[in-house]
């Protein structure tokens, strides 16, 4: 599944950790897809669930982003039906199958993010991963992996 990040590193070390990885992993920086898994705080109610969507969706929003994917999920199943997007479509969205493998553990809420940049040029990367930075900051997550290759 090509480079990844450990899931065991918490929020506050976050951007620098990210840093050194692309640091290290030189390549990584050409690929146009950076994914993000992250669990997430406490269990939702599912009034919750478009608001969180909402505010991840605006996080991102960004003309240097060409496709973003999002998908959350509790305890296995797919919440994104409670909440609509903004401009993104039913499509954007991944099966939760699919992302299985990356985190096993589904009692706690997870959200998926896969952001395809417009181009792969550093500058452009470091501000996809400062908006992922962004949202941790806002304490929406508590752990994060990144995944980037086929």
């Amino acid at each position: 599944m090509g480079a990844q990040l450990d899931n065991s590193h918490s929020i506050p070390n976050y951007l620098s950790d990210l840093q050194n990885f692309f640091l290290s992993e030189p390549g990584i920086m050409s690929d146009r897809n950076i994914q993000f898994k992250a669990s997430m705080v406490g269990m939702w109610l599912d009034m919750e669930i478009p608001v969180v969507l909402e505010q991840i969706s605006n996080l991102l929003q960004l003309k240097h982003f060409q496709k973003v994917k999002v998908q959350l999920s509790r305890q296995g199943l797919k919440l994104t039906k409670k909440g609509k997007l903004p401009g993104l479509s039913s499509e954007d969205l991944i099966p939760l199958q699919n992302i299985e493998d990356i985190f096993v553990d589904n009692s706690i809420p997870t959200c998926f993010i896969c952001i395809t940049t417009a181009c792969s040029s550093s500058p452009t990367q470091i501000m996809a991963l400062k908006c992922l930075n962004e949202i941790c900051a806002r304490g929406i997550v508590t752990h994060y992996k990144i995944l980037t290759g086929e």
